[in-house]
């Protein structure tokens, strides 16, 4: 009788430890996350008294809140969805939420048409993935992480968040490797600050990396293999893009604003991938030889464009060959003269600072 009594307790410790309970916010905007009668529980309606590392927080209503005085605290999983529009807010300075779940469920689950803010103005906070291995995370709709906060993913491998919608850095820092994070296909990082550092993930052929918040100062461009890259700074003004480095490209390089330096990167052209150059962008090559990317064919060269490809640098050399199709302008700088190859067709072409155009066969049509 005493052994069938111990096994019972130990089965009923057993399931109480793995209990979990399903909490769904029920507070107005502005309310606080450690306020248990803004949560109430699935099913028994019984507020969020006794908060457990088991936890399963939601935010399903289709509103938009903003949480405040987010505390430093582990939950199994954060889930929004049904187009929930959700602020995370800490009140105090260095607080962490971090997700411990379940393997193989996404635990963090932002669905596709919500979005969760990481929005602290006044104190740090971060939303981290705790070490435990084989979980998932899911970001269908939009993270967003504001200046004074960060996203960090787990530094176990099998810990994966995948990104099929968008996360945007607009100050903070994301802190990942190319295990732990993913921008699936369609996915997108859009990169909405000044300098900061891209981050490092294994990025889908069909996924894009968005830089719009450049103004003076260049962002770190991890060497790993992206898939469309796209330079968007409107409001650009002495930053000079990319410089030296391994940046593979399995989709197209668009220059759609600002202008995008090429210093010796690496391009990979997967089948109809092109350098694209908007109207008024520039993409501006500063090699001594081969001009474009590796492995770039200018026949990939987006046609009937009104952008700039500008020479640049200081060694004398001949200038590759252009489609004859090409509309753009050809500037010619960097304090040296430069020779247009021989047979090559341009339309417009542009002489800056103390740079010089030696003669050559070339014709303007």
């Amino acid at each position: 009788m005493k052994k069938l009594v111990l096994f019972i307790t130990l089965i009923a410790l057993a399931v109480f430890a793995n209990a979990q309970t399903t909490y769904t916010w029920i507070g107005a905007t502005g309310g606080s996350w450690a306020t248990a009668a803004n949560w109430s529980s699935v099913p028994g309606g019984l507020p969020r008294t006794t908060p457990a590392t088991t936890d399963i927080l939601q935010f399903n209503d289709g509103a938009t809140y903003t949480v405040t005085a987010v505390p430093t605290q582990t939950i199994r999983q954060l889930l929004v969805s049904n187009n929930s529009n959700i602020t995370l807010q800490s009140s105090a300075a260095n607080q962490t939420l971090s997700i411990g779940g379940l393997t193989a469920t996404a635990n963090l689950n932002i669905a596709s048409g919500s979005t969760l803010t990481l929005g602290s103005s006044n104190a740090t906070f971060t939303l981290n993935y705790i070490t435990t291995a084989s979980q998932l995370g899911t970001i269908a709709g939009t993270l967003n992480v504001n200046t004074n906060n960060t996203f960090t993913t787990s530094t176990i491998a099998t810990t994966v968040v995948t990104v099929t919608g968008t996360l945007q850095n607009n100050g903070g820092t994301i802190t990942s490797s190319a295990a732990t994070l993913t921008i699936g296909a369609a996915g997108r990082y859009t990169h909405a600050l000044n300098g900061g550092t891209i981050p490092t993930a294994t990025w889908n052929a069909t996924s894009t990396c968005n830089i719009t918040g450049i103004t003076t100062t260049n962002p770190t461009i991890p060497n790993q293999t992206y898939g469309n890259f796209t330079w968007a700074n409107t409001g650009q003004t002495s930053a000079t893009g990319a410089s030296n480095g391994i940046f593979t490209f399995n989709g197209n390089l668009n220059v759609n604003n600002g202008t995008f330096a090429d210093g010796g990167f690496t391009l990979v052209c997967a089948a109809g991938s092109q350098l694209n150059v908007a109207d008024g962008a520039t993409y501006r090559t500063t090699r001594t030889t081969g001009f474009f990317p590796t492995n770039f064919n200018t026949a990939n060269l987006a046609m009937n464009n009104t952008g700039t490809f500008d020479f640049a640098g200081t060694t004398a050399h001949n200038l590759p060959a252009l489609p004859t199709t090409y509309t753009g302008t050809v500037g010619i700088s960097g304090n040296v003269a430069k020779t247009l190859a021989v047979a090559t067709t341009f339309r417009n072409i542009s002489v800056t600072g103390t740079s010089t155009l030696a003669s050559g066969g070339f014709q303007i049509t």
